[in-house]
């Protein structure tokens, strides 16, 4: 990947969406048992594009190189519904990867909710969470969690990975912060191994897209307690 090549569509397809260009560098440590900790920097071995609206940052794309892969995503930090923020990462999409052929071997799709609990007669996971399948029961007597669920499904004949993770935290003031990550992946066989472009256009891509949003919607219901589904507009 070289970065220069992506920091030219600013001023060119992506300039009305995007306003900012960072090139990433890649920094390791090396600590062996005599020598004092060793520091090796990589630079430009990414990059990172943000768009802003009335100032505050609303969406970005970030890249990175990795041994032998190389790694996008598309972020939306002012969400406005499934369609139009799915509709705006293809056309985003299209347009980075005309900048270089990329095979693509895995996509996926996460959300990221975070609640804060402030009541300051303690936090009760019952206001919170549901029982569910996704959850353990013991969360309900518990006041912090730090739970993943990593399963393999089938969608269509083909294998994706779901995973959900829920964490539960401490902040001042006896407040709480409450994560939950939830992200369907699906890998593309070796023998149906696209370039970036092609799948974009695949039918496929976009009907997968649609059923991990779906799919996000149902765990999220089946986790949360019904109060909060409505306050998120769920239900």
């Amino acid at each position: 990947m070289r970065p220069d090549g992506y920091q030219k569509l600013l001023s060119g397809a992506l300039k009305d969406r995007y306003q900012q260009f960072s090139p990433a560098n890649q920094v390791q440590m090396k600590i062996g048992p005599i020598i004092n900790a060793e520091l090796k920097v990589t630079n430009n071995t990414g990059f990172k594009m943000v768009g802003f609206d009335a100032g505050k940052t609303s969406k970005a794309i970030l890249a990175q190189n990795e041994y032998n892969r190389f790694f996008f995503s598309f972020h939306s930090l002012k969400y406005e519904g499934w369609t139009k923020f799915i509709d705006g990462v293809v056309s985003d999409a299209k347009i980075i990867s005309e900048v270089e052929s990329k095979f693509i071997l895995a996509y996926s799709l996460q959300y990221l909710d975070e609640f804060v609990w402030e009541d300051g007669n303690g936090y009760d996971a019952g206001l919170i969470f549901r029982e569910s399948k996704y959850l353990p029961k013991d969360i309900f007597g518990s006041t912090i969690l730090d739970y993943a669920l990593n399963l393999d499904k089938t969608h269509n004949k083909r294998t994706y990975l779901d995973r959900i993770s829920v964490n539960v935290s401490d902040l001042i003031n006896s407040n709480k912060l409450i994560t939950i990550i939830h992200s369907i992946t699906f890998v593309i066989p070796e023998s149906e191994v696209l370039l970036f472009d092609s799948l974009l256009d695949l039918p496929a891509f976009r009907e997968n897209m649609d059923y991990a949003h779906k799919m996000n919607k149902e765990t999220l219901e089946a986790i949360l307690a019904e109060d909060v589904c409505k306050k998120i507009n769920l239900i």
